[in-house]
Order: structure tokens, then sequence, then C-alpha cells
């Protein structure tokens, strides 16, 4: 027998807090605080409701707006890093290859729209 379980409006909304502030280092931390819960409470909730931790969530929405940037402009890649909200290339272009399996100039080369 499955249970349904409504989520808890404060996850909704900390959801919510964090896609609109995901370049802001701190943004998980901030949405917990606004939440009211306990961090170990807000990351438990959150991860029944998302299934995913919220760093995951902030990882996934980070790469996702790095792909649609680097396939649909040609700014260049510390400048992606920038807009994503990491401000170390080096950091950015070693988590991008994690995910990925591609560096940024590969994903580029790629998928890219041929953006000159």
């Amino acid at each position: 027998e499955k249970k349904y379980f409504s989520r808890d409006m404060r996850i909704d909304e900390a959801e919510r807090y964090i896609c609109a502030n995901f370049r802001d280092g701190g943004c998980v931390r901030a949405a917990a605080e606004k939440s009211g819960l306990s961090r170990r409470r807000f990351d438990e909730l959150f991860k029944n409701s998302f299934n995913v931790t919220p760093g995951r969530y902030l990882i996934n929405l980070k790469i996702d707006y790095a792909k649609r940037l680097l396939t649909t402009s040609n700014i260049g890649i510390s400048q992606v890093a920038e807009l994503c909200g990491t401000s170390d290339i080096y950091y950015f272009s070693k988590l991008f290859k994690k995910e990925t399996g591609f560096s940024p100039n590969r994903y580029r080369e790629k998928y890219g729209t041929g953006l000159k």
C-alpha cells in the first residue's frame, strides 16, 4: 500500500528560493534558515520531496544553466562559471566535467549552436 505524503509548503518555498538564487553562495543555507526548520530536518524533507539533497539540487541547477549558456551563447567559460555562481573557473570546469563527462569547451563544441 502506497501512502501519499503531502509536501511541506516550507520546502516548496525553499525550492523556489534556491531556483531564484542559485547563483548566490549560501542560498541553500539561507533557504534552510528561512524555512524555520533545523538544517537536518530541512535536508530530510527536501530529499523526501525532490529525491535529491539540497546540495545536489543546487549543483544540478548550476550545471543545467551552464549547459544552456554554453550551447546558446558565445560568452567565455570564465564568464559562464561566474554567471553560474562559481568564481573559480578551475573548480567549475572540474565539476562540469564530472557531471557531464565533457569539459565546458568540448560540451560547447559538441552541442553548441555554432555561434561566432
